[in-house]
């Protein structure tokens, strides 16, 4: 028993002498605190997020059959117009193809109207007249198979856009859905950025967004939400919204971008410094003394807090308030 209440006794010997030491320090005088002044400005609530620049409408010219390139009629940046010729592949083959199949073509339309007038005069029977037809039939669908084929030896602009990527050379053979080029609607561009679904009820159309690129440091560009995907991503746990940019952006498409999404702007609020914010108040500088004021917070920033109700512009809090502060503890502040 004799350690327990040895132990016991320190622990209320030390409280004895913490209290001492807390009332004596109010006569050492005044404590150093740093202050900093509540102010009026505009406060800002924002959704971040990482984006990518891309075009309205883009898409990849490629192939539907296997084929050697033997002609590229476009470049890097150029522009194009809906149905103006892009790539050729050698159509040879094809074209034997299909000659092939309008020779056999004609062969059976003539044979179709052979048996047609030898059924009307009864001489050829009727399931010979159906087969002959069936024939016919096959072989116009092979004439409009070789034709397709053929067509698909040449790709066309399906859009007025501009190349923005190019790949392979003349004399590559490519196979199908192998891409030869993408394709973009001119400016103005547009930013995809996944918001987390934490976030997204915040987000609308309309709304003001603030988009930066590593690319430009200094440039801050504002785009608006022109929608917001309905359906989100159950594993990244994040919902697609798209942020029309200016005509005039500088940025190019397949850029990276933070982008911060304007939810909610007050012109004239009152700010105190974060640093100052502690336990849901703040500790004021009242006629050289430390007092405790509750406060009601609006926006909350990295740097300042939109404060609601229970200080006003003008007033002097402390930074950093020491664990140990009561009220009425004398200061010294340092301004900030």
């Amino acid at each position: 028993m004799r350690p327990r209440h040895i132990v016991l006794g320190i622990l209320m010997a030390s409280a004895v002498v913490g209290a001492a030491y807390i009332g004596w320090s109010r006569f050492l005088g005044p404590r150093q605190v740093e202050t900093g002044e509540v102010v009026r400005g505009p406060a800002v609530a924002a959704v971040y997020a990482t984006g990518t620049v891309e075009p309205v409408r883009e898409v990849e010219i490629a192939p539907t059959i296997r084929g050697r390139v033997i002609a590229i009629r476009c470049g890097e940046g150029d522009r194009v117009v809906a149905g103006e010729i892009l790539v050729e592949f050698d159509a040879g083959e094809v074209k034997a193809q299909l000659a092939e199949a309008e020779a056999v073509l004609s062969f059976q339309r003539q044979e179709l109207d052979r048996f047609r007038e030898l059924a009307e005069r009864n001489t050829a029977t009727r399931q010979t007249l159906e087969r002959t037809v069936s024939l016919h039939e096959q072989a116009r669908a092979g004439v409009d198979a070789a034709r397709q084929r053929l067509a698909d030896l040449t790709l066309a602009a399906p859009f007025d856009a501009i190349v923005l990527r190019r790949e392979h050379e003349i004399g590559d053979v490519l196979d199908a859905g192998q891409t030869v080029c993408w394709l973009g609607q001119e400016p103005p561009f547009r930013v995809s950025a996944e918001i987390d679904e934490e976030d997204i009820p915040l987000i609308a159309r309309g709304q003001a967004a603030l988009v930066k690129a590593d690319a430009f440091p200094d440039l801050v560009i504002e785009a608006t939400v022109d929608d917001v995907t309905p359906r989100g991503d159950s594993i990244n746990k994040s919902y697609r919204a798209r942020m029309m940019l200016p005509a005039d952006s500088p940025l190019f498409v397949g850029m990276t971008v933070e982008v911060n999404v304007i939810v909610r702007e007050v012109a004239d609020a009152v700010l105190a410094p974060a640093a100052a914010y502690r336990d849901g108040a703040l500790w004021v500088v009242a006629d050289g003394a430390a007092e405790r004021r509750a406060v009601q917070t609006g926006i909350i920033g990295n740097e300042f807090i939109e404060i609601v109700e229970g200080v006003d512009a003008g007033d002097r809090v402390i930074l950093n308030p020491p664990i140990d502060l009561v009220e009425g503890d004398r200061l010294e502040s340092a301004d900030r």
